[in-house]
């Protein structure tokens, strides 16, 4: 949600500058402030091959369908990345159901609905996101 915010502008310019320096492309940026599922390709020159955002915990915010997008999901969740023993990388995003984001305070009630959101959670999108494969 911040991404348009001159800081975060800043950041990512010096980001891209230190790997050009490195001769390097980064895999993967992850991210974890937005409040949505997010898997997007990187698209410009010097952005990583992968932009993953997480971080929808506490509450929701819209996504945008652009041409950049692998996966896109207004849920709560959250990813991981698997590192095999070949090298390859894979990619797995986990979502759970968004009526469980606001628990009741009753001990009882808030134990049930916090159990009931922990199993509602899938894995919604996977992807080996290395060695990069072609289309």
């Amino acid at each position: 949600q911040d991404v348009n915010a001159p800081t975060n502008g800043e950041f990512r310019d010096r980001l891209r500058a230190a790997f050009e320096k490195a001769g390097k492309v980064p895999l993967v940026y992850a991210a974890g402030h937005d409040h949505s599922l997010q898997v997007l390709e990187g698209r410009s020159p010097g952005d990583p091959r992968h932009i993953l955002v997480s971080g929808a915990g506490s509450k929701l915010s819209s996504v945008e369908d652009t041409v950049a997008v692998r996966y896109a999901a207004v849920r709560p969740g959250y990813m991981t990345l698997m590192f095999r023993e070949d090298d390859s990388i894979d990619l797995y995003v986990h979502a759970g159901s968004a009526a469980y984001l606001n628990c009741p305070a009753a001990d009882e009630a808030r134990e049930r609905c916090m159990t009931e959101a922990a199993d509602s959670f899938r894995t919604v999108f996977s992807d080996r996101i290395y060695p990069p494969t072609v289309n």
